[in-house]
């Protein structure tokens, strides 16, 4: 399993820019990297760090169940969780591996349908094998946050809701102004040799 340290991603359908901070940058990676199970269990109940690419043995994906295809997003974490509760530990490679083109309507943008997915996911997790207590612990507080959030989706939880709102309206403000992204004024070799199409800003 390897850690994804991608060169940066794409801002939008049109732009092409490629940032230059890495997509595990923006979500916080660990460092350093666990070094036993539990603790790479840990780190990724806070957020799913492991984007892109990830290598795993075909037999551990097997032995694991496979991914849950009934989900309809976030397959991937359900997946790494899964596999350091069983006991799996990742390690991670130095060098950029990947690159994660971003636009309006990918999964991730559609944020019930990603916490709809996330609630299953802690759910499932804790009605399997039984986990250390301060793993459960902290499952189970990520489960009450999910719910949380879809309530102020929904509109069912109206303080929440403004505040979410408020959150997101800021966020847009921050993007249009610039802020919150650094970009390579030209693309590096590495990534324009793969993807001729980004272009210099």
């Amino acid at each position: 399993m390897r850690i994804e340290t991608q060169l940066g991603g794409k801002e939008g359908q049109n732009t092409r820019r490629v940032r230059k901070r890495t997509t595990t940058y923006y979500v916080g990676r660990p460092s350093p990297a666990p070094v036993t199970p539990d603790g790479m269990l840990g780190e990724l109940i806070k957020r799913n760090f492991m984007i892109i690419p990830v290598t795993v043995r075909r037999a551990v994906i097997e032995a694991a169940g496979l991914f849950d295809e009934s989900m309809t997003a976030a397959e991937d974490w359900d997946m790494w969780l899964r596999l350091s509760a069983a006991g799996h530990l990742a390690v991670e490679v130095p060098q950029p591996l990947g690159l994660r083109r971003e636009h309006a309507s990918q999964m991730s943008a559609d944020e019930g349908r990603m916490v709809t997915n996330h609630i299953y996911m802690w759910e499932k997790l804790l009605a399997g094998p039984p986990l250390a207590p301060e793993r459960e612990a902290q499952i189970r507080a990520r489960l009450a946050e999910a719910r949380r959030t879809r309530e102020a989706i929904r509109g069912d939880d109206r303080a929440r809701a403004l505040l979410r709102d408020t959150r997101l309206r800021l966020g847009a403000l921050k993007r249009r102004a610039g802020f919150g992204a650094r970009w390579y004024r030209k693309p590096p070799p590495v990534v324009t040799a793969a993807f001729g199409d980004l272009s210099e800003i």
